[in-house]
């Protein structure tokens, strides 16, 4: 039996076991308990709103989350500072010496500071105004014309504050000259004093 859309009590809508009329006496029904079909339903829709309620709340957690992430990454990337140290490094038991030199055609400028060592000499150059990310080479030009690589690195944007280190070893020969290249191109020649 499928109860109508009547509003008050199921005991006092029409047509039920329950009845009451006028002057008669009231009949009961054998069970309080409301039918089979009616408790299925009512289960059914709160098991079905506590569904609905469950995702709705693991939603807005998965939000609140993924805003949290964001702004705690936000915040430390706009907050944190990179600070860049020109130290140059000493390299042992010699003294240090530099050699500086512009080239007007392309621009370049940079420091070469040598040092030689019992092993042999090491280097550190500082360039500034090559483009960021080409690969360039430090050579050392020996007073016979042949040449020795003694550093390479890729420039980035902290040009003009980096110092970049390199070597070479005292069978190689005596310094002549410093040249710095990009692949095959002389970008600059200095000549220590």
């Amino acid at each position: 039996m499928s109860w109508p859309a009547w509003p008050g009590c199921p005991r006092c809508w029409p047509g039920s076991t329950r009845t009451r009329s006028a002057g008669s006496a009231r009949t009961t029904r054998s069970s309080d308990d409301p039918p089979e079909e009616l408790l299925g339903t009512v289960l059914g829709l709160a098991d079905a709103r506590r569904r609905r309620n469950r995702w709705r709340y693991l939603s807005a957690a998965a939000a609140v989350a993924a805003i949290a992430g964001g702004l705690f990454a936000g915040l430390s990337s706009a907050t944190s500072t990179t600070i860049t140290k020109t130290d140059v490094v000493s390299a042992g038991v010699g003294k240090w010496e530099t050699a500086t030199g512009t080239d007007a055609a392309t621009g370049v400028t940079s420091t070469v500071a040598y040092s030689k060592e019992l092993w042999g000499s090491a280097f550190q150059v500082l360039v500034d105004d090559i483009p960021v990310g080409t690969t360039c080479q430090l050579w050392v030009v020996h007073p016979d014309g042949t040449e020795t690589e003694v550093a390479a690195w890729t420039t980035s944007r902290d040009e003009g504050k980096v110092w970049y280190a390199g070597s070479m070893a005292s069978t190689a020969g005596a310094i002549g000259k410093f040249q710095i290249t990009a692949g095959n191109k002389v970008l600059l020649t200095v000549t220590p004093t």
